[in-house]
């Protein structure tokens, strides 16, 4: 969302507890081959409830003893569609003002790429030196008249790569995985409304 505005599609906590009960953490790090994977709940971004607050404390402590490790940010939302001074209002993204506040924490980091998924679209682009990849959906895609095409309109999965030197993303896109619309089916319909 923009500056001022709150997300129409409020998170709701009683599904966040069952989760975490059900799955762990919502936001974690790990090292793996000498990076450090960061994942955030991009969900609790701007929306003022205790777990949003406690995610902020948990990043704050991160980054004062994350050291110089790359890094690699998983979340779920993109941080933007074109780069971090976008500031209309849309749901598809980290809200404007949480962004700007997690783009300050992480200027210390060495963050090399901000990997996420939600658009249903696949998009590689390098911003300010950090590859920020967009991961296609592995169930659907949703037409034009439905959603703005930014990046490609693809079923598939990326598969991610950490070498001590190097991290590589490739779009996978399987023998047999079928490339479905959203309105090919009801259920998924009612599930996105």
């Amino acid at each position: 969302m923009g500056p001022g505005l709150t997300n129409p599609h409020l998170l709701d906590s009683q599904r966040l507890r069952e989760y975490r009960a059900l799955f762990g953490p919502d936001y974690w790090a790990i090292e793996a081959d000498g990076w450090w994977c960061l994942g955030l709940d991009a969900q609790l971004f701007g929306t003022a409830i205790e777990q949003e607050t406690e995610q902020w404390k948990w990043l704050g402590d991160f980054v004062a003893e994350a050291g110089k490790r790359p890094v690699v940010a998983l979340l779920h939302k993109p941080l933007f569609q074109d780069g971090p001074e976008d500031d209309a209002p849309h749901v598809r993204y980290v809200p404007f003002e949480p962004r700007q506040r997690l783009l300050k924490m992480m200027a210390s980091l060495d963050v090399r790429v901000v990997l996420s998924g939600h658009t249903h679209q696949y998009r590689s682009r390098r911003i300010g030196g950090v590859e920020h990849v967009w991961a296609p959906s592995t169930a659907f895609v949703f037409p034009d008249e439905m959603q703005e095409r930014i990046g490609v309109k693809l079923v598939g999965l990326g598969l991610l790569e950490l070498s001590p030197d190097a991290c590589r993303f490739d779009l996978i896109c399987a023998s047999g995985m079928e490339q479905r619309d959203a309105t090919e089916s009801p259920a998924i319909l009612r599930a996105t409304r």
